[in-house]
């Protein structure tokens, strides 16, 4: 799951990528949901990805953009005081 994870995040495209939580499972572990977050600039994007699993595969269902937070600084500005 966390290497499906990984591919669903660079399919978004975005390069400001911060990393994936780990995955969140449906009572019947038939379903998995995967945050990846992304600073860009000011933002801070999470993108929920939806995976099912579906005989021995998980299989990507849906990303969608689940939370958009302004930071009170850019990311590479403070790192490079």
């Amino acid at each position: 799951m966390a290497e499906a994870g990984k591919k669903a995040a660079q399919a978004i495209g975005f390069s400001g990528w911060q990393g994936n939580k780990a995955p969140r499972y449906s009572e019947g572990r038939d379903v998995a949901l995967v945050d990846a977050s992304f600073i860009i600039g000011r933002d801070l994007l999470v993108y929920t990805a939806t995976f099912h699993h579906v005989g021995d595969q998980w299989r990507l269902r849906a990303i969608r953009e689940t939370m958009q937070a302004l930071l009170a600084t850019d990311a590479k500005e403070a790192t490079d005081k």
